[in-house]
């Protein structure tokens, strides 16, 4: 999900979470966190969907609805977050804890 608006960014859970850690300078940990978190630049996916306009690739096939998945700028593994911050050039390390 693009996200712009802080209003409306606090409602989604990726931009809470990362949110959350910054400000906590701690990450959670669980077995049952897995997978990786899959950051996208709004300007990536913007400059996609002109793209995609421009070269006339926005009709499916049967002429219905097309639906495109942009992925990819940062694909983060949840468990490794805490790295993830701390390569970010953040001055302090990050803890984690249990949830």
């Amino acid at each position: 999900m693009a996200r712009q608006d802080d209003d409306e960014a606090s409602w989604d859970l990726l931009y809470t979470l990362l949110g959350y850690s910054r400000k906590l300078q701690a990450v959670p940990v669980s077995e049952n966190l897995w997978g990786c978190l899959d950051l996208v630049a709004v300007y990536n996916v913007s400059n996609d969907i002109i793209q995609m306009v421009y070269d006339n690739k926005l009709c499916a096939n049967d002429g219905g609805v097309s639906y495109v998945h942009h992925t990819g700028n940062i694909v983060m593994p949840i468990d490794k977050m805490k790295e993830f911050f701390e390569e970010c050039g953040y001055t302090h390390l990050f803890e984690k804890l249990p949830i």
